[in-house]
Parts: structure tokens; C-alpha cells; sequence
């Protein structure tokens, strides 16, 4: 035995080796948490610009303080589109063609019309009441008509007497359905049962992902594949995956504020999607709208038509440009086929000098 050597015994090793991990652990997540505000600071100031009026936001040119037109704008296109559906038209009661789509069972027979994949349909009600719960199958979705944001949305299963719904993940009855549908209500409401769709992986205890296609007339600027999404679930975690056109993944996501969806699969039927898309689009003939399928284990199939999403899809700025650019370009060619066929020329009065 050497005198005077201290020799740590195992537990002192242990515990030094704990407190080294510790200390590895802690300065990981300092890392990841100065990571975290360093992204959500950016956001913020992206924010914090998209709240400034339009003129607070222009910057003068540096030769002849010439106004600077402005950089193309995803998020102000939308923004006019939207104001123009919901308030200006609405003033000198015009019914944009376009908001014919709006309709879930009009949007489903439009995508029918053109050869897209479509959910089976149950059967169509106009009263809730009418609604015959025991001969529909196992498995289902009761929709109304109008409505977004999965509000008057309702992917069940038959669980006994009851319900499983599975965007919520608890049990509930026919009428708790009824009456929660009844909140939202609409005039012109129609609702319907369709079927709920398996995902590409069969896994029959979750839903399938959204898969978003942000279209301009004919050209896809970008897909999302989204998962709980749904407005009903406060305790959902709203996530994304962002692809190009050419299937490539955005890694960094675009969109502030929202997760990345590490845990979704990759966007499912790309071609099939792409084509579906665009053939849609261009019938729509508008410069913008998003048309949103579901991945399933038949391929994508068609959800709906969103003319106006029901949150800005905010993008960081140098996104927002790039897409921006989609819209311009869209509205470009829209107006250069209207004149093609002389829809844009200027009508000359008949009087001579």
C-alpha cells in the first residue's frame, strides 16, 4: 500500500462521472435552448415587420428617393384575396366563382369531374337529426359542409353505445357530436359521412397526414405535409414538413411558429399529387389556391379547396418573396391568356374627332 496517495473508491467515481454528466447535460441544453431563442428572436421580428402598415414598411430607393415598389409578397396577396372574398365583394353582393368550391361536397364534384381520387360517401343530410347512426359503418367522418380548421370535423369509430374520436382521443356519443356541430351551424349547411381513411402505413390508431399544395395556376410553389391541425384539440401539437415541387425537403422550416414534424413521414404519391394539383389549378384559373389531399394506403386523395386560409400562412421573409414571385407570375399568365382572346382590350367609344 503507497501512503498518502487518496485513491477515490468506485462510488466516488460514480459520483464523478455523474456529475461530469450533469454537466454535460446541462451545457446541451443551453445550447439547444440559446438555439431555440435565436430562432424564435427572428421570428418575432418577422412579426413584428408583418404588423407595420404597407407604407411604414416601403424604403425609399438611394438615388431620387424614388418609392420603392415593393418586394413580392406571398402574405399581402393574401391578404388583398381574402379582403376582397369576405368584405369588398361581399358590399356589392359578388359571388367569386371561385367560393363555389368552398363547399366540401361542390369541392369534392368538382375534383370528381376531373378524374381526382375522392372519398367514399356514406350519405347527405340537411338536418343533424337525420343523421342514421346505426347503419353507418365502423369507422367513419361526419363533416358538415361548411366549416374549416377540422371545427366540424369528426373521425370516429364505433365503440359500443359510443365514439372514439380521434381528434380529440376520447369517447363521446352521437349527440355530444350533434351538439357541437349544432354550435357551428350554418343556414346553408348541409352534413355528410364519409370514410375515414387508412394511412399508408395501415396504422389504424392515428389519422392521415394533410398534404397542403399551395398552387398558382397550374404551378406548385411548395407542399406541406401537416399533422393535428385540427381547431377542435387545444391540446394538439401542430407540425410540418415542407417539400419543393421536385420532392426535395425544406430543412429549415419556412414557417415561423410552427414545429418541424420530425415524426411525419415523407409527402406520400408526389407525382400523383403534383398532377392532380395543377390539372385542378389551372381549372380554377385563379392565381392562388391551395388544394389539400390526404396520404393514405391508396395513394393521395383529395380533402378540399382552402380559397382563404384560415391563418396567413406567415413565411420568413425570404420565403415569402420566393412565393410571392409564384403569385405574380400566376396573375401574369392569367391576364396574358385574357388577352389572347381579347378579354383585355380597351373599349373605344364611337365618336370621331
Amino acid at each position: 500500500m503507497v501512503v498518502g496517495m487518496n485513491i477515490p473508491d468506485r462510488e466516488g467515481r460514480k459520483d464523478e462521472a455523474s456529475a461530469t454528466e450533469n454537466i454535460t447535460e446541462s451545457i446541451r441544453r443551453e445550447k439547444t435552448l440559446t438555439r431555440v431563442h435565436k430562432r424564435l428572436s427572428k421570428q418575432v421580428e418577422i412579426l413584428e415587420r408583418e404588423a407595420l402598415a404597407p407604407h411604414e414598411r416601403v424604403n425609399n430607393a438611394s438615388k431620387g428617393k424614388r418609392e420603392d415598389t415593393g418586394r413580392p409578397s406571398f402574405v399581402e396577396a393574401l391578404r388583398l384575396l381574402k379582403r376582397l372574398n369576405l368584405k369588398t365583394y361581399k358590399q356589392f353582393n359578388i359571388v367569386e366563382p371561385i367560393l363555389e368550391l368552398y363547399p366540401k361536397p361542390q369541392a369534392r364534384k368538382f375534383a370528381l369531374s376531373h378524374g381526382i381520387r375522392v372519398p367514399k360517401i356514406y350519405g347527405m343530410w340537411r338536418r343533424l337529426e337525420d343523421i342514421p347512426w346505426e347503419v353507418l359503418p365502423a369507422r367513419f367522418v361526419i363533416k358538415s359542409s361548411h366549416g374549416g380548421g377540422g371545427i366540424s370535423v369528426f373521425p370516429v369509430e364505433r365503440r359500443g353505445q359510443n365514439y372514439y374520436d380521434f381528434i380529440t382521443s376520447r369517447t363521446i356519443t352521437a349527440d355530444q357530436m350533434i351538439k357541437e356541430l349544432r354550435l357551428k351551424h350554418r343556414a346553408e349547411a348541409t352534413y355528410f359521412a364519409e370514410e375515414l381513411l387508412t394511412r399508408p402505413d395501415g396504422n389504424a390508431h392515428k389519422l392521415p397526414d394533410d398534404i397542403k399544395v399551395f398552387c398558382f395556376y397550374g404551378e406548385i410553389g411548395f407542399i406541406e405535409v401537416r399533422a393535428e391541425d385540427g381547431s377542435r384539440n387545444p391540446d394538439s401539437r401542430p407540425r410540418a414538413r415542407f417539400y419543393l415541387p421536385t420532392g426535395a425537403e425544406v430543412r429549415s422550416l419556412p414557417r415561423p411558429l410552427m414545429s418541424m414534424g420530425r415524426d411525419l413521414s415523407p409527402v406520400s404519391d408526389l407525382d400523383y399529387v403534383l398532377e392532380a394539383a395543377s390539372k385542378l389549378s389551372r381549372s380554377i384559373m385563379r392565381p392562388f389556391a391551395r388544394i389539400d389531399f390526404f396520404s393514405t394506403n391508396r395513394g393521395a386523395v383529395f380533402g378540399e379547396i382552402t380559397q382563404n386560409p384560415g391563418h396567413t400562412p406567415l413565411l420568413v421573409t425570404n420565403w415569402d418573396t420566393r412565393i410571392g414571385k409564384h403569385f405574380d407570375n400566376a396573375l401574369g399568365r392569367i391576364l396574358d391568356e385574357l388577352r389572347d382572346v381579347g378579354e383585355l382590350d380597351v373599349q373605344f367609344g364611337n365618336q370621331d374627332e
